[in-house]
């Protein structure tokens, strides 16, 4: 990626963290390239064994926070098949720093190796109570808004969300 700043060409290499200069550069310019370089983000997955009509699988909510500026995203997946597959998919969209994960979650050596390869990621594992799937308090005290904007009032058939947002504030508390 190139940019061109006051005729000065700055080439930035995020995959391996490697910045070039042409030329002098401003300070502006460094603080620039930091803020696009080290985005960081912190997760929280939430595992649980549960049925999906007929189908019993492993189901998985994922929370993620950019540190940097406070928001929070989140979903969960609940598919018939390849879960695992799809939670690896989201979870490399944002490539987080650190993850901390329910017992469930962190008892499946495979899986965390799995996620811990993919960018060194350090793993913490935190008690039940740490993911708990009341969204009352949520509700009450953050404006949570779905993929369009609008705010939500409630978090039907959404636990697995609640939980791994939940883990996650607790994490940060």
């Amino acid at each position: 990626m190139l940019y061109l700043c006051q005729n000065e060409v700055i080439e930035l290499d995020t995959n391996n963290n490697k910045i070039s200069f042409k030329n002098d550069f401003a300070t502006a310019i460094i603080l620039f390239i930091v803020t696009i370089l080290f985005i960081l983000f912190f997760a929280a997955i939430f595992k649980e064994k549960g049925t999906l009509g007929e189908e019993i699988g492993l189901y998985y909510g994922l929370a993620v926070c950019d540190i940097t500026t406070g928001d929070f995203y989140a979903t969960q997946i609940k598919l018939s098949e390849n879960n695992f597959e799809k939670l690896l998919d989201e979870y490399a969209r944002y490539s987080p720093a650190e993850v901390v994960v329910n017992p469930q979650m962190g008892s499946s050596e495979k899986e965390l190796n799995i996620l811990r390869d993919r960018n060194s990621t350090f793993v913490t594992v935190r008690n039940d109570d740490a993911f708990d799937t009341n969204s009352d308090v949520l509700l009450k005290l953050y404006t949570i808004v779905d993929g369009f904007d609008k705010a939500k009032e409630s978090f039907n058939d959404e636990d697995l969300i609640v939980a791994a947002i939940n883990g996650l504030l607790n994490y940060f508390t």
